[in-house]
C-alpha cells in the first residue's frame, strides 16, 4: 500500500481489522519465539523457526524472493535516456 494513501482518504474497515490482526499476530509469534530462545535447546534461527510455526499450522507458504544484478548501462546517470533504460531493464528482469 504506498505511503501517502492513508492521508488522502479512510482505509476500509476490512483492511484496518486485517491489519490490527496481522500486528497482532506478528508481535505474539516475536514473544513466543523470544521465550523459546531461554527454553529451549537446538532451536533453529529466527527464520527456521518461523517456517515451522506455518507447517504446523497448515497455512501457506510464501515463495522465496530471487535476487538478481542487472547489466551496468554506460551512460550520463542523469540522463533521461538512461533513467528509461534502467525502468525498462529492471521490468524486462521481473517480468521475465
Amino acid at each position: 500500500m504506498p505511503a501517502n494513501y492513508p492521508r488522502r482518504c479512510v482505509l476500509a474497515l476490512r483492511m484496518l481489522a486485517e491489519k490490527a490482526i496481522l500486528n497482532a499476530r506478528a508481535r505474539d509469534l516475536d514473544l513466543q519465539f523470544m521465550r523459546d530462545i531461554t527454553l529451549v535447546n537446538n532451536l533453529p534461527e529466527f527464520g527456521g523457526y518461523n517456517t515451522a510455526i506455518v507447517r504446523r499450522q497448515g497455512q501457506s507458504m510464501k515463495p522465496g524472493s530471487s535476487v538478481m544484478y542487472t547489466p551496468l548501462i554506460d551512460m550520463i546517470p542523469s540522463d533521461p535516456d538512461t533513467m528509461m533504460t534502467a525502468m525498462w531493464t529492471r521490468l524486462y528482469y521481473i517480468y521475465r
